[in-house]
């Protein structure tokens, strides 16, 4: 972008020097400088109204720290004629300010990043525009209310919290697990699915694997019995996403079914492959909006309350 300034500041040199030469000349050239300037405000006054600024689409998953990228679209509408506009985009690691014109082409692109903070939906709200006339004798503020938000994957971090009681998860004792059968009136072996990596290698049917050539795993009453369901509060501060998914990864590790709940919606993880795609859900929460009135299901084995603190319970 041309700088403006600079050249209004080399004729007004100009003009001074002139006004020693010839007077008469002088003032012409003065006339002709407000003149300009005049036009370059009722100009910016009418453009003001006369624009639209908008968020690209965001889509996908991205990481805890890494820098992710948003666009911006500044559109004219109508006749519009704005040398500097300057847009305001609040985000989770801070306010960005992006600058941009709309002299010449009917709409600009501009491009900015930010850091994802913390696992969920981190959002990016445009606030404000300032736009400035030629001279910079003008800086209007325009309110701007479009939003996006991107879904970053919660952490993997150790469980911070208590253990879990011993029935709430599959035995690691083959012994303690036939009693377990035994008591409950299940019958072992007679549901399987594939193996998946993480699942437990005790629960392994190798005569099975034998016959269809591939590693097939027991479902069975004990593996039913351990689900435990975790209950994020619903005003949870961001960090009690990744505390649920560490101890989902636990239980799922320990051949358990972990089941978490935020806000009336719930996912279920119970091996390897689902962890994963619990994961991703747990990134698409909106820990920072405002909660629901509702009550939550009481019904629950582990509550991480909003400020990150963990309770056991029984129902």
């Amino acid at each position: 972008m041309t700088h403006i300034a600079s050249y209004v500041q080399a004729l007004a040199f100009a003009v001074l020097f002139l006004i020693f030469i010839s007077g008469s000349v002088g003032w012409a050239l003065i006339y002709v400088l407000v003149g300009m300037a005049a036009f370059s405000v009722a100009v910016t006054f009418a453009s003001k109204r006369r624009f639209s600024v908008s968020l690209s689409d965001m889509t996908g998953t991205a990481e805890c720290g890494e820098h992710i990228l948003f666009g911006v679209t500044a559109r004219k509408i109508g006749f519009c004629l704005l040398p500097y506009i300057e847009i305001e985009a609040q985000t989770e690691s801070g306010a960005v300010m992006l600058r941009t014109s709309l002299v010449f082409g009917k709409t600009a692109d501009i491009t900015a990043s930010f850091r994802a903070a913390h696992g969920g939906l981190n959002r990016v709200t445009l606030t404000r525009a300032f736009v400035s006339d030629f001279f910079g004798f003008l800086r209007l503020e325009v309110k701007l209310g479009d939003s996006g938000a991107v879904a970053v994957l919660p952490k993997y971090i150790d469980y911070p919290g208590p253990d879990i009681a011993p029935k709430t998860l599959p035995s690691d004792d083959d012994e303690n697990e036939g009693a377990a059968l035994a008591f409950s009136g299940g019958m072992p072996g007679y549901d399987h699915r594939d193996y998946a990596a993480g699942d437990s290698l005790r629960r392994i049917n190798y005569k099975l694997s034998a016959k269809r050539g591939k590693l097939m795993v027991r479902l069975d009453e004990p593996a039913s019995q351990a689900a435990v369901s975790i209950l994020i509060d619903s005003a949870a501060e961001p960090s009690c996403g990744d505390t649920a998914f560490a101890l989902a990864r636990r239980i799922c590790e320990r051949g358990g079914t972990a089941r978490i709940s935020f806000r009336g919606e719930s996912c279920t993880a119970a091996s390897a492959e689902t962890i994963g795609l619990l994961r991703e859900w747990l990134a698409f929460r909106d820990y920072g909006s405002t909660p629901p009135k509702q009550a939550e299901n009481p019904e629950y084995d582990i509550s991480i309350s909003d400020t990150g603190t963990i309770t056991a319970a029984e129902y």
